[in-house]
């Protein structure tokens, strides 16, 4: 026993050691904040992401679907035949799209005919004929209207994302006497409006510098419940001054941020809905100091707390100034930087309780990332390539400007939906090392299995 114990000590000295290294070649080490002055430097042009700790390099999706990272491929080729317009209508919306166009939409483009059709999936398939039929219309009239990204995200983006993810959690509210018959879900991707989400100060990619002074890509306040400690412990006549560490602050609400997600939820009580509850609700404990607020992702946005944030989206009504790729990069670097810290704080506790060893950079599951302009809706890939990360780009997978193109959308959307259902999910249960989670004592969570 002395001798299995001190092998077990070794390991955990050469895991730390492990993360010392990672941290001086450009990973923030969550022990070790950076404190003193933060210094801002606004990045205006998605090429600047390269001089992130991690850099991120745009590139244009490969024409092989070899080059692409394993792990999208299926999705890749998927989206590829659907963009050819191929299967993307119900076969009973034959006659009804007939009517409303006063012409045919040519035969590929319908599914092949379904005899077993029961009456309650053809219903839902003109329920959904016509909610498309509403956006197309509502976004023809926001073009027209020239109207702002608040109207364009009210009357047409959140109506498309609502016909593909639901915008209910896993387990609703119990409210009305049918709600009783509603059966429990395991597992649930839903959308979420993060227009007011900022990037918690503990996740924001930072900009390796000789002074060794913190840099981050985008202007940062204190968190509101900082401000609020600080002022119910503080006297009056103490001059307030904003905290010089970036876990107790986040990114200006004015800042970078998207428009949307689409989030994977697990029920609470599937073995990762505890691990994830596990997760966040014992971070302090794990050794991350100064937060304030539990989360799992590289938001503190209430709605997401234990959630994984699958899909990100943001939108424009039309070609402006502003780069909506640099959003979508800094985002996903954020998430990219909390990922791993995560990982590497597991890593040490499965370690300690365990005795199991993980692998601290594994690579990390790429994510679709979805740009909105005005109608057109393209989709880029953020891979995870070790030192650096790439985001692909280029590849529209559908619009709102015509009924046909409309369908291609949905389609596009439903099959990303199955690939988060299915591959993301896989990624994740084994980034979180679901296996080994039951292993490690928890905080308040002594009952847990």
């Amino acid at each position: 026993m002395p001798d299995l114990q001190k092998r077990k000590n070794e390991t955990v000295d050469d895991v730390n050691q492990q993360l010392s290294s990672i941290t001086s070649k450009g990973s923030t080490n969550i022990s070790k904040r950076r404190k003193g002055n933060i210094k801002t430097v606004k990045f205006t042009h998605y090429e600047q992401l390269v001089r992130l700790e991690k850099p991120f390099l745009i590139e244009e999706i490969p024409h092989l679907t070899a080059l692409l990272p394993e792990d999208i491929r299926d999705l890749y080729d998927q989206l590829c035949d659907i963009s050819d317009k191929k299967d993307i209508v119900p076969s009973c919306l034959r006659e009804a799209i007939t009517e409303t166009l006063g012409r045919p939409f040519p035969d590929t483009y319908f599914q092949p005919p379904n005899p077993a059709i029961n009456p309650t999936e053809a219903k839902e398939a003109h329920t959904m004929l016509q909610s498309i039929k509403k956006i197309v219309q509502s976004a023809k009239i926001c073009r027209q209207s020239l109207r702002h990204e608040c109207s364009w995200n009210t009357l047409v983006h959140g109506p498309v994302l609502d016909l593909v993810f639901s915008s209910e959690p896993i387990n609703p509210p119990v409210l009305w006497q049918e709600d009783l018959q509603r059966p429990t879900r395991d597992l649930h991707v839903r959308w979420e409006s993060t227009m007011s989400a900022t990037i918690a100060g503990d996740s924001l990619p930072l900009i390796p510098n000789v002074d060794n002074q913190t840099q981050v890509p985008c202007s940062v306040s204190a968190d509101t419940q900082v401000v609020q400690d600080r002022l119910e412990g503080t006297e009056s006549s103490t001059p307030w001054s904003e905290p010089a560490d970036l876990s107790q602050m986040h990114s200006r609400p004015s800042g970078k941020k998207i428009d949307y997600v689409a989030a994977l939820e697990f029920g609470p009580l599937t073995a990762m809905g505890r691990t994830i509850h596990t997760i966040t609700n014992n971070m302090q404990w794990y050794g991350v100091g100064g937060s304030h607020r539990p989360h799992l992702n590289h938001t503190c946005y209430s709605p997401l707390k234990d959630s994984i944030i699958a899909l990100s989206v943001e939108t424009k009504p039309d070609v402006t100034t502003s780069d909506p790729l640099l959003q979508l990069g800094l985002w996903v670097a954020a998430w990219h930087k909390r990922m791993f810290d995560i990982r590497y704080l597991l890593a040490n506790n499965i370690l300690t309780y365990t005795g199991l060893q993980i692998e601290l950079r594994p690579r990390l599951v790429t994510v679709p990332l979805i740009q909105v302009v005005g109608h057109r809706w393209t989709i880029h890939f953020a891979c995870d390539q070790g030192d650096r990360g790439v985001i692909y780009t280029g590849f529209e997978i559908g619009s709102t400007w015509s009924l046909r193109d409309a369908f291609v959308l949905v389609s596009s959307l439903r099959a990303i939906r199955s690939w988060i259902e299915t591959r993301f999910r896989a990624s994740m249960e084994m980034w979180f090392c679901n296996n080994e989670m039951p292993g490690v004592p928890c905080r308040g969570l002594e009952g847990s299995t």
